[in-house]
């Protein structure tokens, strides 16, 4: 039997990717952190480790793919272990795994792969894909065998894909702790910046410095790692550092109320306390899209803390209009706010929209 010793060095927080036993991993943040090294490690372990095991990674485009992840795997992976196919573009092993590279350049490229089973699908930059085409993909995640089955997405902030990640990974949950959602799935997220990657800087140690020549924005996203910028936002100056808290206990005396933005789109309430200074806190979040007015009304509702007597709750101005609801007789029409109301949901008042005056007074 002859002996071959693999010279791969991974960094501890590959190393986590790695060894993740969550369905989806997210591993990245910012640029430089080793997140298509990593990805492209544990494809050819996992491919090592479960013999038959069928694997697949993603880029958008094809150049993409020859620029990066073929490249790496053509000098990383020894050819006494398996022989690459540059037509398929896909690695075969001497255990009968594959490792199949892959693009999804439009919406409609992920049928392609509609009676294809991997074990295990990478994403490389999966921000740049939409939220479409990685929950089709997953469905592709199956095969009849004992193999753990798995997404694992490596990436940076932006782009199209940034408001699924970022809901899905980030908001209401922390990293390196696995949590699962209702349908039993598991997810993990591994932030990686490029300072937690010394290959990296030990090669090229001015990068950094040219990472912070960048506009803010795109600095603090690929420096920094922060799903919190996005393309567009007024307060450009919001941390989460700075503005999210470890949960309080609220004292009964403080002010609360609740600001609403109805629309057939989506339905935006919060829940606010004031303290004794003025400082406002907002406590939670009710986004929600598709509800009618009465059907936003019991949400609210049901969503409000009973045991909270809010002072009023805060409205934008279109609700007092008319509602067509018979279009022979307009005028007959309930108000937003009558309809609301006749749901249970009392004490809504007119707020001020005038838009650049409140984004000011908010932002001071």
């Amino acid at each position: 039997m002859t002996t071959i010793n693999l010279d791969i060095t991974i960094t501890p927080l590959q190393k986590l990717f790695i060894q993740s036993k969550a369905f989806f991993t997210m591993f990245g943040g910012a640029a430089g952190g080793g997140k298509s090294h990593g990805l492209l490690v544990k494809h050819f372990l996992y491919c090592l480790q479960y013999p038959g095991a069928k694997c697949l990674i993603l880029r958008r485009t094809f150049p993409e793919l020859q620029r990066s992840i073929i490249r790496l795997s053509l000098e990383m992976i020894p050819r006494a272990l398996g022989r690459y196919n540059e037509s398929k573009h896909i690695w075969y092993f001497a255990n009968g795994s594959t490792l199949e590279f892959g693009y999804c350049e439009s919406e409609n490229d992920v049928t392609k792969y509609q009676s294809a089973e991997y074990d295990r699908i990478g994403f490389d930059e999966s921000t740049h894909f939409s939220e479409y085409q990685i929950t089709y993909m997953v469905s592709r995640c199956r095969g009849a065998n004992n193999h753990p089955k798995g997404i694992d997405l490596a990436t940076n902030p932006g782009n199209i894909g940034h408001v699924w990640h970022k809901q899905t990974f980030i908001d209401g949950h922390k990293p390196y702790e696995m949590w699962t959602d209702d349908d039993g799935l598991t997810y993990l997220f591994i932030p990686a910046k490029v300072k937690d990657n010394p290959y990296l800087l030990d090669k090229d140690p001015d990068y950094i410095r040219r990472l912070k020549k960048l506009p803010d924005a795109d600095r603090r996203m690929l420096e920094e790692g922060d799903w919190d910028i996005f393309a567009g936002q007024y307060f450009s100056c919001w941390r989460r550092d700075v503005h999210v808290i470890q949960p309080i206990e609220i004292p009964h005396w403080w002010t609360r109320f609740r600001s609403l933005d109805y629309g057939l789109d989506c339905t935006a309430c919060y829940d606010w306390a004031v303290d004794g200074s003025g400082t406002c806190y907002i406590v939670k979040e009710l986004y929600k899209p598709d509800l009618t007015l009465s059907q936003a009304a019991k949400e609210i509702l049901a969503w409000s803390d009973p045991n909270v007597n809010y002072a009023y709750t805060v409205a934008s101005p279109d609700l007092w209009n008319r509602r067509q609801t018979n279009p022979h007789r307009p005028e007959t029409g309930m108000s937003g706010v009558e309809i609301m109301q006749a749901e249970g949901l009392y004490g809504l008042i007119k707020a001020d929209n005038r838009r650049i005056q409140g984004w000011q007074a908010l932002h001071e």
